[in-house]
């Protein structure tokens, strides 16, 4: 999140319909409108039920960067 702010994160299981065989973290930030173009880095750090502390963050490569670019996005067609 910009500036640091902290956002909650669900872990629904996959396939949501019948057995699951697995669960994984998913989470969305709409970006604001007057938030700057150019790569966005950002890291997670998930706290555990004792308390404990573990952090991620992805390969600090510009190409590996999440990119904020202008505009908006074409929608993709909903799945049937």
């Amino acid at each position: 999140m910009a500036h640091s702010r902290a956002a909650s994160v669900r872990r629904p299981r996959h396939p949501p319909q019948g057995q699951a065989t697995d669960h994984f973290w998913s989470f969305f930030w709409t970006i604001p409108a007057d938030f700057p173009t150019g790569s966005l880095g950002y890291k997670v750090h998930a706290t555990l039920a004792d308390g404990s502390v573990q952090t991620w963050e992805p390969f600090t490569r510009p190409s590996t960067q999440l990119t904020v670019i202008a505009g908006e996005p074409a929608m993709a067609a909903t799945a049937r």
